[in-house]
């Protein structure tokens, strides 16, 4: 995606990641308003743009849940 081409070198880790996927769902979410302020479909704009918006809204949330606090790594043991 080429939002993350954006990112400054220090925030290219998961909750940075996780705070732009969270950006994305605007775009859907302005198409489904669209059709509806068209008179257009209702079950395209719910079924298709509001869908994928809670998808890709889901997965930012799940980014930013699963590596918000990475394990820290074992002492190294010198020999």
């Amino acid at each position: 995606m080429p939002g993350f081409i954006g990112l400054p070198p220090g925030h290219r880790t998961a909750p940075g990641t996780g705070h732009v996927m969270l950006a994305f769902p605007l775009t859907p979410l302005g198409d489904a308003i669209v059709i509806l302020s068209h008179s257009g479909s209702a079950t395209a704009a719910y079924g298709i743009h509001v869908a994928t918006a809670a998808l890709v809204a889901a997965t930012g949330f799940a980014v930013l849940r699963t590596n918000a606090h990475p394990p820290a790594l074992p002492p190294i043991q010198a020999s």
